[in-house]
């Protein structure tokens, strides 16, 4: 006996919506020349059910609505009388989320959670708001829950804005004039100490990994200095970063580019080493060679060499716990995988902080 299945029917909702004006019209004239519901189904090869909404809504609010058919859920004003605050409450509270933060509004939160956001509504406007009326209308404003970048409260915006706006500007296009090359300089510990990592485990049972506390006491030092090419360079020593030693680091860096016969502009942060008499006299007696310059006092987001510290801790974070003498080992492993790979030296300059860089 041959399988006979029945004809499929098509879901209405899932055509063009010039495709549903055509189907809706002609459902009302198939109803309108007295033909049955379900044969009108069957001639447009749409499902009864469909069909028989059309139909309810021409007989209900007439053909025009029928045809153009209604928007599904509650109307428009019936979704804004159900709204707790007015346009103009909504607009003022957006523009507090967006342009202040808590501290600002004298609030003790740090950040704008849920939380915060209901006891300003309340505060501002005497309208108390649970936590899910709260999170819908954050919703709905395109915000979402984010994990926040760290900001130094020391960091001076005026000298940032400077920074980025004429300083560097100004010795990119320098570089550019003297035929100079830019480095990224930094120096950070060796050691297991970045929370930048995740693992699968079930649900509700958090992994744990295990971390020797006693290796942050002692850890070697590395001093590294990058550039937007994807040129890198590395020293790894015992002991913490001194004058001589930052000495050392520099010179190496010329040797290192001699054979380019181009001067460098070394880029680094303001630790006291850095400004020691010593390092001044010794970079005036090479200035042909090298020149420093100095990024605004705790601004590290600013230093691609800081995204090689982090990635290298990263790496370092996913083995199991180690020594010194092990992690040195594995740190040395993982630059020179890291030198290897330029692409991975210039997506520190890619970074939304750092694409500034990328100019010189």
């Amino acid at each position: 006996m041959p399988n006979i299945t029945a004809p499929q029917t098509l879901d209405g909702r899932k055509a063009s919506p010039e495709a549903q004006l055509e189907l809706r019209r002609r459902c009302i004239i198939y109803f309108r020349q007295g033909v049955k519901r379900a044969e009108i189904a069957r001639r447009l090869g749409l499902s009864r059910q469909w069909v028989t909404k059309i139909i309810q809504v021409f007989q209900k609010e007439g053909e025009e609505t029928a045809v153009q058919g209604k928007k599904r859920g509650i109307s428009t004003k019936a979704a804004a009388a159900r709204r707790l605050l007015t346009a103009a409450q909504e607009r003022q509270l957006y523009g507090w989320i967006v342009d202040k933060n808590p501290r600002q509004l004298k609030f003790a939160f740090a950040l704008w959670t849920a939380k915060a956001v209901m006891d300003l509504v309340f505060k501002k406007f005497g309208i108390s708001l649970s936590l899910t009326t709260v999170r819908r209308y954050l919703t709905e404003w395109g915000m979402t829950p984010q994990r926040p970048k760290k900001k130094a409260i020391q960091q001076n915006d005026k000298a940032v804005k400077r920074w980025l706006d004429e300083d560097y500007p100004a010795i990119a296009a320098r570089a550019k004039k003297e035929g100079a090359t830019i480095f990224w300089q930094d120096e950070t510990a060796v050691q297991q100490d970045t929370n930048w990592v995740r693992g699968y485990a079930p649900r509700g049972q958090t992994p744990t990994i295990e971390h020797d506390r006693t290796s942050c006491y002692g850890a070697p030092v590395m001093i590294s200095a990058v550039n937007n090419q994807g040129l890198s360079y590395f020293i790894f020593q015992r002991t913490a970063v001194r004058r001589y030693s930052f000495i050392r680091f520099l010179w190496r860096l010329i040797q290192e580019n001699k054979p380019s016969g181009r001067k460098l502009f070394v880029i680094c942060d303001n630790v006291r080493v850095h400004h020691a008499k010593l390092v001044t006299a010794w970079c005036e007696k090479h200035k042909d060679q090298i020149e420093l310059f100095f990024l605004p006092s705790y601004s590290p987001e600013l230093n691609p060499d800081e995204f090689i510290n982090r990635a290298l801790k990263t790496e370092l974070r996913l083995r199991r716990t180690m020594n010194h003498e092990q992690t040195l080992k594995a740190a040395k492993s993982i630059i020179k995988a890291f030198q290897r790979s330029r692409r991975r030296i210039k997506a520190c300059f890619e970074v939304r902080t750092t694409r500034y860089a990328q100019a010189a």
